[in-house]
């Protein structure tokens, strides 16, 4: 089931004619419930991956990021964040959606559904990274960069992050 307000593509609808999506998102249902932290975690980089290349084919960044939560008893919560500059890099988008499946606290619940949305898109070149003292001058995303061409040429599973190798993906 998508999203409240988004078809099923897991991207909201545009507000007119010709406008670019405002979230992109994506989900998955557990085939067995799973109370396993390290399965959730893996399966919301599998999704924060997904999400990012889709945000960097359509050439746009994102500010929030938000979790959403499904409960073997179908109990459905969301959290989310908002980071001070958008972005399009997985490892980002991951390491908030981490952080808000943590600080969920939980101890063994069955999750049945973990979806990773970004929202508050913008055009990616309206986007000017402001880099930190000692920062390297290329990092994250201009590897993902290379890694969408990588996958554009070889197909989906030629490059990707190595807790996903030997998963479905």
């Amino acid at each position: 089931m998508p999203w409240p307000g988004a078809s099923t593509s897991g991207c909201s609808p545009p507000s007119g004619p010709h406008a670019p999506d405002r979230s992109m998102g994506a989900d998955r249902t557990f085939d067995r419930d799973t109370d396993d932290p390290d399965v959730v975690v893996t399966e919301m980089l599998r999704l924060s991956a997904k999400v990012a290349g889709r945000m960097r084919s359509a050439g746009v960044a994102g500010r929030t990021v938000t979790i959403r939560v499904r409960f073997a008893g179908f109990t459905t919560i969301t959290r989310s964040r908002t980071l001070t500059e958008a972005t399009d890099v997985t490892v980002e988008v991951h390491r908030v959606a981490v952080m808000l499946f943590r600080a969920l606290g939980l101890q063994r619940a069955r999750i049945r559904l973990v979806g990773v949305r970004v929202e508050g898109l913008v055009p990616r070149e309206q986007v000017h990274r402001q880099m930190q003292l000692g920062e390297r001058e290329h990092g994250w995303s201009d590897a993902e960069r290379a890694m969408d061409r990588a996958t554009r040429r070889f197909g989906s599973s030629a490059v990707r992050p190595a807790r996903l190798l030997g998963g479905a993906g």
